[in-house]
């Protein structure tokens, strides 16, 4: 529910904060500005009972709702609300009583309070920057930061000089994505990828007779990977087998084409990195449905279909690999996102386009609005493909809300970008003559 319903039902009544994650303090906070007083914090976490959330000491559900009979529960868990509103239910508590927090709706509503900053001058935030002196003291740090690393890099980066089978790979793992296929692959050949990690996860469409041309080719290697939510995982495996074959390895998805803009060919993108840096993140341009709700998908391009976007870069990407380093990737929730990598020891964040260190849903650094590459992120598309892709369910989150992410991203869809069209042509005379 929107946190601002929430708000009106709530206030004045007895309110119980049920989770003390990132989704909590954001709820609390919430709260805070508009005057509205928790009165009890509970979690499922035994470990946190007894300790300070804000100031309130953190409680068992079960104690809470035999102490406060009254009390309307306010739920600030993305991944597990369905399980807490079944156990909140089976505790006694009416279902009117239980309000399931949108964290979508809340930071834009917290956004609008003044408090935090949606974007500057180059980005649009993924996470939402409070303005404050301690933010810009931690912006101080990350520039500092920033020096740190690329001197650390520029010293203890790998001596040996490898060549291997492929200058430029993708990893990508696909979910009954088969139409897409075709259309992803032959583009990204044509600015320069030499080979496709590609991992099925439960697809049960015509992906197999999409690719067994590329199969049989060479240019596709095909991985079954039926593990749930398993993406993570699947880079890891990539990472293990594939390191010694490919140069630099992207992690991205089928929704995701790289777009050279300065360069026609990724490889010279990349090359000036190939010798100090261990991973490079390209930034999102993300785009919207275009107003279209439905489409003939399995016929039209994608990237002819959608030019609608935001007019600014999220502040978030995807990182390409460069092998030659050891990638760390066990360690790490967002690896796609925020790639680590080490060399003699010594552990090294990924560098953006502009090469300073972007570390994921923190401060960029960047010299100018005009990047040399960029990811189009075709998340939504139609909205008959956003309800299709929704209702098939994430291979990164467990209980992933597609309403929150097409609302965020249809709001900021007020420019347009061409930059895939000088490889249009050629790309339609690969997929509907040359194939």
């Amino acid at each position: 529910m929107e946190i601002e319903l929430i708000k009106e039902k709530v206030s004045g009544k007895q309110i119980v904060l049920f989770g003390c994650g990132n989704l909590g303090k954001k709820v609390h906070k919430y709260f805070s500005i508009n005057k509205i007083n928790v009165t009890a914090i509970i979690d499922n976490d035994n470990g946190k009972w007894g300790k300070r959330f804000y100031g309130k000491k953190i409680d068992s559900p079960t104690s809470v709702v035999e102490k406060f009979t009254d009390a309307y529960f306010i739920v600030a868990n993305v991944n597990h609300w369905e399980d807490i509103q079944v156990q909140l239910i089976a505790l006694g508590v009416s279902k009117d009583r239980i309000f399931i927090v949108e964290e979508a709706n809340l930071e834009l509503t917290t956004i609008l309070q003044g408090k935090y900053s949606t974007e500057n001058r180059y980005f649009i935030f993924d996470t939402p920057i409070p303005i404050s002196f301690k933010s810009f003291m931690k912006y101080i740090g990350f520039s500092v930061l920033d020096v740190f690393y690329r001197c650390r890099m520029n010293i203890f980066y790998p001596k040996i000089e490898q060549r291997k089978k492929y200058k430029v790979s993708i990893c990508a793992m696909f979910k009954n994505e088969g139409f897409y296929l075709k259309e992803w692959i032959e583009f990204h050949k044509i600015i320069g990828v030499e080979h496709f990690y590609l991992y099925n996860n439960f697809s049960d469409d015509n992906y197999l007779e999409v690719l067994q041309p590329y199969i049989a080719s060479k240019l596709v290697t095909l991985i079954d990977w039926p593990i749930p939510q398993g993406q993570i995982q699947a880079y890891e495996n990539c990472f293990e087998k594939y390191s010694e074959e490919s140069q630099w390895i992207g992690m991205i998805d089928i929704d995701e084409f790289v777009v050279p803009i300065k360069y026609e060919n990724i490889y010279t993108f990349l090359k000036p990195f190939e010798k100090k840096r261990g991973s490079v993140l390209i930034y999102w341009k993300n785009f919207g449905t275009n107003g279209l709700i439905t489409r003939d998908y399995k016929k039209n391009l994608v990237i002819e279909d959608f030019t609608l976007c935001w007019r600014k870069y999220a502040n978030i990407g995807k990182c390409f690999v460069n092998t030659k380093f050891i990638p760390d990737i066990s360690k790490q929730y967002c690896v796609h996102h925020e790639a680590w990598t080490s060399s003699n020891g010594k552990l090294f964040p990924p560098v953006n386009c502009f090469d300073h260190i972007a570390i994921f849903n923190k401060y960029n650094i960047v010299k100018s609005q005009k990047m040399p590459i960029q990811i189009n992120h075709y998340l939504v598309k139609s909205l008959e493909e956003f309800e299709m892709k929704n209702s098939k369910g994430d291979s990164f989150f467990k209980n992933h809300s597609g309403k929150k992410i097409y609302l965020t991203y249809e709001k900021y869809n007020t420019s347009v970008d061409y930059n895939a069209y000088k490889f249009l042509m050629q790309l339609k005379q690969r997929i509907y003559e040359n194939f």
